[in-house]
């Protein structure tokens, strides 16, 4: 398949807005299923700058949905963009850390493409360009699940980068400026909506000053730790963690918001599957991960840079949603696409 074939596979997942009744996760799920079982068929031709490329793509036309939608010119564009009220953006995801894990993912590959070109080349005027409409979609998306990642990129990318070629360095301050953008977004975007709109919008500051209640990830792990006490070995069962927190009375307080995950992958997995599976694909993950070392690498050519590598694993995993549908099966994709960059990696690191 052609490069520009497997690189809509890549991008279709995370842009298809089409779904339809009776069941509505059906579409996206099947849509998304096709485009992973061709990108497996077809990984012979799949590489590291054809993915960051892909992604990066992704998540610069998601963050122009995701303002459109912010702004409430979504419906212009009907059918091919999800509709919502203004002030709020999700992209075609349909759901706010998705979407900035997303615009995560899409810096990360920025960086990446930039890593590989000559240490001596400017940041060119298109990397900005695309770095500030991502830190624009970070920001409309009002996600502190996205503010957490971002400042996360700025610390690994300076941790790989200063050690590395005087070249390199241009890259942590590439990383430094993009976090800049994005907390000038966060303070403008609701500004700008009252203007355009004459909506109010508390943005990021809002959803950090609120007092979840019952709503919060405190309440929701205690009562998954409740979970895990009552069947420690083999788990509720794959994806029964709904039905197991519908079906327990909790001694304290009940988390009391919809829920289809864990929002923890160690601790959704243990209720799923049982401590001894969870701490061997914890343990597994992390031996992989050290035996490859990829914070030693110092070469930008030829091999993820050290500081994309780790980070891109921590963001594509960090919203691993484990409900149904369109969500499990974009991540499914992205996984068997990041799992193609560890083979890279790995195989590099045993060379001599």
């Amino acid at each position: 398949m052609p490069a520009w074939g497997l690189a809509a596979l890549l991008v279709l997942p995370w842009l298809s807005p089409y779904t339809s009744g009776p069941t509505p996760n059906a579409w996206p799920w099947l849509v998304s299923a096709c485009c992973a079982v061709l990108l497996w068929l077809f990984r012979r031709g799949i590489n590291v700058r054809l993915i960051a490329t892909a992604w990066l793509l992704a998540a610069v036309t998601s963050a122009v949905i995701g303002l459109l939608q912010y702004f409430g010119l979504a419906s212009a564009i009907s059918p091919w963009v999800s509709q919502t009220g203004a002030g709020e953006a999700f992209a075609n995801l349909r759901q706010r850390n998705q979407f900035a894990t997303l615009t995560s993912i899409g810096l990360l590959a920025l960086i990446g493409l930039l890593a590989r070109q000559a240490p001596a080349r400017l940041v060119p005027g298109w990397a900005y360009l695309a770095m500030l409409l991502l830190a624009l979609g970070n920001a409309a998306s009002s996600s502190r699940t996205g503010l957490l990642q971002w400042a996360l990129i700025l610390a690994l990318t300076t941790g790989w980068a200063l050690p590395a070629l005087r070249g390199q360095r241009r890259l942590a301050v590439f990383a430094l400026q993009a976090l800049l953008a994005y907390g000038l977004a966060v303070l403008a975007l609701p500004w700008l909506l009252n203007v355009a709109t004459g909506l109010s919008s508390a943005g990021l500051f809002g959803r950090l000053a609120e007092t979840p209640g019952c709503g919060s990830r405190l309440v929701l792990w205690s009562n998954v730790l409740t979970l895990i006490a009552q069947k420690p070995w083999l788990g509720w069962g794959w994806g029964e963690l709904d039905y197991a927190h519908f079906m327990t009375l909790y001694p304290g307080p009940r988390f009391c918001e919809i829920l289809d995950n864990a929002h923890n992958l160690p601790l959704q997995l243990a209720v799923e599957l049982g401590l001894p599976a969870a701490l061997a694909i914890c343990t597994g993950l992390a031996w992989i991960v050290w035996r490859a070392k990829p914070w030693r690498e110092t070469s930008s050519r030829g091999k993820w840079p050290g500081a994309c590598w780790p980070s891109l694993r921590c963001t594509a995993c960090w919203n691993i949603r484990f409900g149904t549908g369109r969500s499990r099966l974009q991540w499914r994709c992205a996984r068997v696409c990041c799992g193609r960059v560890l083979r890279r990696v790995l195989r590099a690191s045993n060379s001599p």
